[in-house]
């Protein structure tokens, strides 16, 4: 019988095992990643699009909600999207877990230090996990990139707008976003 004391945990397992208040912990590409709580304009940001989103997720029974665990299967990995939203089901109303495979879109907003883990990391992650949209609100360079297709190597359809532009969000969203109101500031031209 295998001596318990030489059991070496899993990095889900210490994933699982680890709080740190007032940071969110992600478990991308083989690491574990502790990062600060956001900064006030990133909760702005986030009831804006909680706000441009709201009609249509009613509409259609989907949750939208920030700050929840999305479980990546086909890469191994969990991560905390800033906004997460997927088809509202009781099975999972009570697990911190939501599958990568309920997700429909998947938005991180850019801070100083997750630029690259935002822009690459968690983009080849969910498009290899088949998330149908992940969207990136970059308050530094005031822009909104959506990426949708998703394929083993990555998004297929890249598409980015200054703020104050229009940015659509195809079906089953339908819907088009006015930038103009983000709270952010423009780009100087």
């Amino acid at each position: 019988m295998a001596d318990p004391a030489s059991h070496r945990p899993t990095l889900r397992e210490i994933h699982e095992s680890m709080e740190v208040p007032g940071h969110r912990v992600e478990l991308i590409g083989g690491r574990i990643i502790v990062s600060p709580v956001p900064q006030i304009r990133h909760g702005e940001i986030v009831f804006w699009l909680g706000d441009q989103l709201q009609n249509v997720c009613a509409a259609k029974g989907w949750s939208r909600l920030p700050q929840t665990t999305l479980d990546m299967l086909a890469t191994d990995e969990r991560i905390v999207p800033d906004v997460l939203v997927y088809p509202r089901e009781e099975s999972i109303a009570e697990a911190w877990l939501v599958p990568a495979a309920r997700a429909l879109l998947v938005v991180e907003i850019v801070s100083p230090s997750s630029r690259r883990t935002d822009y690459e990391d968690k983009c080849v992650s969910c498009a290899k996990n088949g998330i149908p949209m992940y969207l990136i609100i970059d308050p530094y360079d005031a822009t909104l990139t959506l990426c949708t297709e998703p394929s083993e190597k990555g998004y297929r359809l890249v598409h980015s707008v200054d703020v104050g532009d229009k940015l659509d969000l195809p079906e089953p969203f339908g819907i088009t976003l006015d930038t103009g109101t983000l709270p952010i500031k423009a780009a100087e031209s």
